[in-house]
């Protein structure tokens, strides 16, 4: 059987993290024995996250073969990401036309420039299974969840009909350049490492991928509570709901409460960076409309109890009679602006198929369910 999948990335009208979704299924759909790449630029921040999708998505990923052909060109792939992926179990990593590059200050007579992943069974075994992702994304935080990129899957999986196996067939022979490419290849080795690392930074300052406001949180070197999967995903989706139980009386014993506390890290949803800050910490203030009352100017602060909280429009005020034993649901309006709806059991039932269908449906330690979705 021949499978297609096509996927259009673009955090701006959230579609984001669709390439290191295709790359997680495609891996998930046989056990393989080796992956090959061709990749023009990485960073370690693209590359960590990767392997980690793939540590819970391939099977016997510490086992399959890993083989990275990865550039220097013109300076963009960071040497930590190679050092990071030369590390992995089972790697190997070249660089091609690495002395030329280093001759000549890192600038290409060629660029180099694919964005190519194949999964196979290793070796001289043809035939199925076989997947290939073709996509514009370098392997970056970028690349992986919020730039705007296109890409395209073929998988085949047994039994093949005689027009999938011809087809099989000319993909093999063509991606025969793989073979050629990575053959005139240089292997990394820490000599070569130390000569880039020695060279790069001699190439004029420029902004890189990963210095896009969109993702620039996840892949500086400071602790975070959330990591970029799933946490891009949470800053750039339209939708967050949360179930209630009964809210702490903090307006007083016989005042319904309006503080709801989240899942640390919740805060990258309202616009807050995901780096790790001390307990009682105000995050920063939000715009908060119930329904269609007066917009309201709310809090939102990393608490005493490690959870995110948020305190929402005053009950009875601004807000409805209560919040306990509800679904609240927040829509974003604009940056750091959020419409506030409680949620009919059949609106709770819509949100929550929606969030499952994107994969952002979770549950905290105490058993509320949240999520996110587009």
């Amino acid at each position: 059987m021949l499978t297609t999948s096509l996927i259009f990335q673009d955090a701006n009208t959230q579609r984001s993290s669709a390439l290191i979704n295709l790359l997680a299924a495609v891996g998930a759909s046989s056990q393989y024995g080796r992956l090959r790449t061709a990749i023009a630029y990485a960073t370690y921040s693209g590359c960590r996250d990767l392997v980690s999708r793939f540590e819970k998505s391939v099977a016997g990923w510490q086992d399959l073969q890993k083989l990275w052909l990865i550039s220097f060109d013109f300076g963009h792939t960071e040497a930590s990401a190679l050092e990071y992926l030369h590390a992995v179990p089972n790697s190997e990593v070249r660089i091609p036309g690495a002395t030329n590059l280093l001759q000549n200050r890192l600038m290409p007579q060629y660029c180099f420039h694919p964005k190519t992943f194949v999964f196979d069974s290793g070796g001289d075994i043809g035939g199925a299974p076989y997947a290939m992702v073709i996509s514009s994304g370098n392997l970056t935080l970028s690349g992986l969840h919020a730039g705007v990129e296109h890409g395209t899957a073929l998988v085949w999986t047994d039994p093949l009909s005689e027009a999938e196996h011809a087809t099989l067939q000319i993909v093999q022979s063509q991606y025969l350049w793989w073979d050629e490419a990575w053959e005139t290849a240089e292997t990394l080795t820490p000599a070569l490492l130390t000569q880039y690392r020695q060279i790069r930074p001699i190439r004029p300052a420029r902004p890189k991928e990963d210095d896009t406001f969109a993702v620039r949180p996840f892949a500086s070197a400071s602790p975070r509570e959330v990591e970029a999967d799933p946490g891009v995903d949470w800053a750039h989706a339209r939708c967050f709901w949360i179930e209630t139980q009964e809210l702490y009386k903090n307006r007083g014993r016989d005042r319904a409460g309006n503080q709801i506390d989240l899942k640390r890290g919740t805060r990258v949803f309202f616009g807050f960076p995901p780096r790790t800050v001390p307990r009682n910490t105000v995050l920063g203030q939000i715009t908060l409309q119930y329904e269609n009352r007066p917009s309201r100017s709310r809090s939102v602060r990393y608490a005493n109890n490690s959870m995110d909280k948020v305190n929402l429009p005053i009950p009875g005020n601004d807000g409805p009679e209560n919040y306990d034993n509800t679904v609240v649901h927040f829509e974003r309006l604009e940056p750091k602006r959020f419409r506030v709806t409680l949620g009919s059991d059949e609106e709770a039932q819509v949100w929550k198929q929606k969030s499952a269908e994107q994969g952002m449906r979770e549950e905290l330690a105490g058993g509320r369910e949240f999520g996110f979705y587009n």
